[in-house]
């Protein structure tokens, strides 16, 4: 931020709209790109794509290693129920996991309250955002249809509710209803439903729940390029 703006501000600059924040311990400085979460699923997304290509599979190192030192929470949501559905709806590793079951519960159970401790699990920000969506949304909504669109998130113009949701499917809520919620689900669905991309989605929708994925520029334009089928060229 010094070497380009000249100055260093924490949060968000007016100007230049660096936006600095922490993770723990951690700064979260992500340059050019806008906020930690640009960095975070720019890294992951790309992670997803090298992964799906031979060509680029040993490279994928590097992508999952910026969606990582991101320090995103929501962007570690997506990698580990990837990670997880991937791993449990293989027959051959169901059949592992229920000769291990009764070991790994207790693991899984430590491990969390050590995280929770650490202030990884810390439910804090999520009591935040209820009392947030109680209290501070005053735009009216139709909850089959929505009605909203334009008046909610940081992108809205002249009166509405401008602060940030946190939270996709509130955005959708709002403005499309649930009547395009449904139509939403039902088209990614037609595109996943017979290959691995459905893990990643699920990992996404769930993620919608904690961030307004698509208030962010990695994720809008990358976002799509995992839904697109590819067409070999037999004369290249």
């Amino acid at each position: 931020m010094k070497f380009l703006t000249g100055r260093y501000r924490w949060g968000i600059d007016p100007d230049y709209k660096f936006k600095i924040s922490s993770f723990l311990s951690f700064w979260r400085s992500p340059g050019l790109m806008g906020s930690p979460g640009n960095i975070g699923y720019f890294g992951l997304i790309s992670y997803f794509l090298f992964d799906q290509e031979e060509k680029y599979k040993k490279k994928k190192i590097f992508a999952i290693t910026l969606a990582i030192v991101g320090f995103v929470r929501s962007v570690y949501l997506v990698l580990v129920i990837y990670w997880i559905l991937k791993f449990l709806l293989t027959k051959k590793n169901l059949k592992i996991i229920k000769l291990a079951l009764p070991y790994i519960l207790p693991i899984i159970l430590v491990v969390g309250f050590f995280l929770y401790n650490k202030g990884i699990l810390d439910l804090h920000s999520i009591f935040m955002r209820f009392e947030h969506w109680a209290n501070d949304i005053t735009v009216s909504f139709n909850v089959i249809f929505g009605g909203g669109i334009g008046l909610v998130g940081g992108a809205a113009r002249g009166q509405g509710f401008l602060a940030t949701l946190d939270n996709y499917w509130l955005l959708m809520l709002i403005s499309v209803g649930l009547i395009g919620i449904i139509s939403m689900i039902l088209f990614f669905y037609e595109k996943v439903a017979n290959n691995n991309n459905k893990y990643i989605l699920f990992g996404f929708l769930v993620a919608g729940l904690f961030i307004t994925l698509s208030q962010g520029i990695s994720f809008l334009v990358l976002f799509p390029l995992l839904f697109l089928k590819k067409e070999i060229n037999d004369n290249c």
